[in-house]
C-alpha cells in the first residue's frame, strides 16, 4: 500500500485558498515536448553540521537546465470539470484520482479516454485520499460526515462504495498529518488541543503525535512528550516513526521511536526556539532521514525567512549534511532511491516562478547534481509535483494541464483532452494520486 503523507488540518482550507497558485489543475491527452536535460553542476559548499542554525555561503553562479526549444501541442476542445460521461466505462491503468477543496466527491479520470467518474459518497464527504492500493481496486480515504463531526477513515472501491470503516479511528476535526503505515496496519496523526496561538499552520497550545492500529486493538500510543508534535513520517518497514517535538527547553527537535513510543531517541540539537521541522522523509532502506527546517523570523531585510534541508543517519544523527545551495524556500522533497534526494524549492529567497527549480542532490555529499528550472517546463511553471510510477516519472499540474516528466529520458508528456475546471476557473486541488504501477485497469478488479 502506498503511503501519502499530506497534512489534512481542516482549517487549512483557508490557507489553501490563499495559496491558490499551488492548486490549479488540468488533465488531457498525450503530446511530447522537447526534452530537457538537467545539467551537472560543480561541487558546492556543504557543511557537516551540529544542526545549529548556521548559514553556508552558496557559489556565486551555477549551471541550470535550459529548454532550448519547446513545441506547443494544440489542445483539443476542452470540456468542463467535473463532468461525468454519459455511459459507464471501466478505468484504464493510466488514471488519476482527485479531491478538490470544498468538493464532496472523488473524481477519477482516465487520461487516455477522457472518461471522468465522479464517485457518489452517500453518508460521507471525502477530505483526502490517503492511499490508492497496490492492485488499484480500492482506496483508503479520510472523510467526514459534516464539518462538525469527527474525521473517519474509510476503504472504498472505485465506485465509491464503502468496503470497510476503520471504526477505531474517530477523531475530532482538529487533527492533521494523518498517514497510514506502509503495511496498512497503523494510523499516525497529529492531534491539536487547547487554544489556537496563531501561526502559518494554526498552531495550538498542545500538539501531539499519536498512533493507533487500524483494527482498534492497539493504541492509541502517544509519541510526543512536550506538546510540540507537528510532522510525522513512517519508516519503510512500518516499525518506527520520525517526528518533531519540543525538548525540555521548548526547542523543536527531530525524534524517532518505535510505533508504541518506546526506544525513543533525539537526532538533532537545534539551538533556535523558532525552528520548524517540515516534510520528513525516510530513505527507502530506512538508514537515513531527510527533512527541511524553516527558521522563523528575519535572516536579513532581504531574506525574511530561510529553509534548509538536512540529511542525517537514523541510528545516531551523525554525518549530518545541511544542504544550502541557495535554496531558500522548500516546498516538498522525496528520495529517488537511497542515493539521490529531490528537492522542490526556490532560490534567492523568492517564490517567483523564475526562481522555482527541482534539485537532484547527491545524498552522500550534499552536492547538487542537476537542476531543472520550472519556468522551462511546458506552460512555464510546475505545481503540486510528486513522483509516480516507482519514481521513474514525476507528475505535476500547470494552471491548465496535467504533465508527466520522464526522469531517465528528460521528456515531458502533456495530457490535453480533459480540461479540469469549474465555473470559477481551474479546479482548486486538495490532493491527487496517480494509479499505482500494479493497477492493470479496472477490468482486473471485476469478478
Amino acid at each position: 500500500m502506498k503511503n501519502n503523507n499530506i497534512s489534512v488540518f481542516n482549517p487549512e482550507i483557508c490557507r489553501l485558498s490563499i495559496l491558490l497558485f499551488l492548486f490549479f489543475i488540468i488533465v488531457g491527452c498525450t503530446g511530447k515536448e522537447t526534452a530537457v536535460h538537467p545539467t551537472l553542476i560543480p561541487p558546492t559548499n556543504t557543511m557537516i553540521a551540529n544542526l545549529s542554525t548556521k548559514t553556508v555561503t552558496p557559489p556565486a553562479t551555477k549551471s541550470v537546465a535550459v529548454l532550448t526549444e519547446m513545441v506547443t501541442a494544440t489542445p483539443t476542445v476542452s470540456k468542463p470539470y467535473p463532468t461525468d460521461t454519459n455511459s459507464y466505462q471501466l478505468l484504464g491503468r493510466n488514471s488519476i484520482a482527485i479531491v478538490g477543496v470544498g468538493e464532496d466527491k472523488i473524481h477519477l479520470v482516465d487520461l487516455d479516454t477522457e472518461y471522468i467518474r465522479s464517485l457518489p459518497s452517500p453518508g460521507y464527504n471525502p477530505f483526502q485520499i490517503l492511499s490508492w492500493d497496490g492492485n488499484g481496486c480500492d482506496m483508503v480515504i479520510l472523510a467526514f460526515q459534516s464539518l462538525q463531526l469527527p474525521y473517519e477513515i474509510l476503504r472504498i472501491d472505485l465506485e465509491g462504495n464503502i468496503i470497510h470503516d476503520f471504526s477505531s479511528f474517530k477523531q475530532p476535526t482538529n487533527i492533521g498529518n494523518v498517514t497510514l503505515s506502509p503495511s496498512g496496519e497503523w494510523i499516525a496523526y497529529r492531534v491539536s488541543e487547547g487554544s489556537p496561538i496563531g501561526g502559518y499552520d494554526l498552531v495550538y497550545e498542545f500538539e501531539n503525535i499519536e498512533v493507533i492500529s487500524t483494527d482498534g486493538e492497539s493504541g492509541p500510543f502517544r509519541l510526543t512528550h512536550h506538546n510540540g508534535g507537528r510532522e510525522v513520517a513512517w519508516s519503510p518497514d512500518s516499525t518506527r516513526l520520525a517526528f518533531g517535538d519540543y525538548d525540555e527547553n521548548r526547542f523543536t527537535q527531530l525524534y524517532i521511536s518505535n510505533l508504541d513510543g518506546t526506544v525513543r531517541s533525539q537526532l538533532t540539537q537545534f539551538d533556535d526556539p523558532q525552528v520548524v521541522i517540515r516534510d520528513i522523509q525516510w530513505s527507502p532502506d530506512g538508514k537515513r532521514i531527510a527533512f527541511s527546517y524553516e527558521r522563523q523570523g528575519n535572516i536579513s531585510p532581504l531574506q525574511p525567512r530561510k529553509t534548509d534541508v538536512i540529511i542525517l543517519t537514523t541510528e545516531s544523527g551523525n554525518n549530518s549534511f545541511v544542504i544550502d545551495e541557495n535554496i531558500y524556500l522548500v516546498g516538498t522533497l522525496w528520495w529517488q532511491g537511497n542515493d539521490v534526494l529531490v528537492v522542490d524549492g526556490y532560490t534567492a529567497g523568492s517564490s517567483s516562478e523564475a526562481n522555482h527549480s527541482l534539485f537532484w542532490l547527491d545524498s552522500q555529499t550534499g552536492r547538487v547534481m542537476s537542476e531543472l528550472k520550472a519556468d522551462t517546463a511546458p506552460g512555464g511553471y510546475m505545481e503540486v509535483t510528486h513522483p509516480i510510477d516507482s519514481l521513474a516519472r514525476l507528475g505535476f499540474f500547470t494552471g491548465g494541464r496535467f504533465y508527466t516528466y520522464d526522469i531517465e529520458t528528460s521528456i515531458f508528456n502533456t495530457w490535453h483532452n480533459v480540461n479540469i475546471r469549474n465555473d470559477l476557473g481551474p479546479f482548486l486541488l486538495r490532493n491527487w494520486v496517480y494509479a499505482p504501477s500494479g493497477f492493470a485497469g479496472e477490468a482486473s478488479c471485476k469478478p
